[in-house]
């Protein structure tokens, strides 16, 4: 599905009354989402540097967020929703 597809398909999903949207952290967690008929996904920042062992005080770089991003979003094929707290600059 092209990215315009993908937009317009969320727009629906987040019109609807209830949309239940699981934390998802690396791709394997993302693609077991799908897997189980998750529509869309989450990515916590704070999730995402507990995953790696290290505190959420900014350790981890932009690039390795969008890494991370880029993986989920790939190995699940559902739409994202980021946060990455105060962003990186």
């Amino acid at each position: 599905m092209n990215l315009v597809k993908r937009c317009q398909h969320f727009r629906k999903l987040l019109s609807s009354d209830c949309l239940m949207i699981p934390g998802c952290y690396n791709g394997l967690v993302a693609r077991m989402a799908a897997q189980h008929g998750f529509q869309a996904i989450y990515i916590s920042g704070g999730a995402l540097t507990a995953s790696s062992g290290v505190p959420d005080i900014g350790l981890r770089t932009l690039d390795e967020f969008t890494n991370v991003i880029k993986d989920v979003s790939t190995f699940s094929d559902l739409p994202v929703i980021v946060d990455a707290d105060t962003g990186f600059g």
